[in-house]
């Protein structure tokens, strides 16, 4: 019985421990991507455009759950293709990041990229 009671025991433990793993694991991703959003944010307000479009890539790559990033980094994307006068390309940005703000409810985000589009129309 004792030998069971401390079988079950170090099982909990060890399911516990992975738990925790893939929750803190999990919390880092988000704080990077969000790191990566304020550094393309960064380099967009200071000119490089390249460097910007790449930042906001690779959060839009990732293609997690959170709509809010997706939204953020396709409406950037869509403002760096509109200084470099691709506005179709900037219209389709902007109409998924529409779509995302919407899941999220998020009326700001939908005003912002609405703004947006008026203007590249």
């Amino acid at each position: 019985m004792d030998i069971l009671i401390a079988f079950l025991v170090i099982l909990m433990v060890y399911i516990y421990g992975i738990v925790y793993y893939f929750y803190t694991r999990s919390k880092n991703e988000k704080k990077r991507k969000s790191d990566v959003m304020v550094r393309g944010i960064t380099h967009l307000r200071r000119g490089n455009l390249e460097r910007a479009q790449l930042c906001f890539e690779s959060v839009y790559v990732s293609k997690d759950n959170d709509c809010f990033l997706t939204a953020e980094s396709l409406y950037y994307m869509a403002v760096i293709s509109s200084k470099e006068n691709e506005h179709s390309q900037a219209l389709e940005f902007l109409q998924e990041a529409v779509y995302n703000y919407q899941l999220i409810d998020d009326i700001e985000g939908v005003e912002k990229a609405s703004e947006l589009i008026s203007e590249l129309e």
